[in-house]
């Protein structure tokens, strides 16, 4: 059975393809904007992975067959990114201080450390 992913990177990652793994393996590549078709069967475990950035293992059943899912970055990280990076320049600035800098800098790895295997989401696309 077949099944399509679709990548839909946004600006974040636009660069940057990432790997689809089935069981653990590498069986393709997707780059931002491409749909690619998977050969699954039912019972595999599928996930996508860059680097140490991956998602949650999705498990493929029989009534996933011919569907189609959208690939994309975890809303949840995406506001974080957005709001980690405006924090990183103001609170330096307004603190004048290094400790709130370096505790920045560890609070992003703790982020990353607990996140990173949740920063993509393979959802269905509803269909029309």
């Amino acid at each position: 059975m077949k099944i399509n992913l679709k990548r839909k990177a946004g600006y974040m990652g636009i660069g940057s393809a990432i790997n689809v793994l089935k069981n653990n393996q590498k069986v393709a590549t997707i780059s931002p904007e491409e749909t690619i078709e998977v050969d699954v069967e039912s019972g595999d475990k599928l996930q996508v992975v860059y680097g140490i950035l991956k998602s949650e293992v999705f498990d493929v059943t029989e009534e996933h067959q011919d569907r189609t899912f959208d690939v994309h970055m975890n809303p949840v990280v995406f506001n974080f990114y957005v709001t980690y990076f405006t924090l990183i320049f103001i609170i330096p600035l307004l603190f004048k201080s290094w400790v709130f800098a370096i505790a920045l800098v560890a609070f992003y790895g703790v982020f990353i450390w607990l996140m990173g295997k949740k920063f993509y989401i393979m959802e269905e696309v509803a269909e029309k």
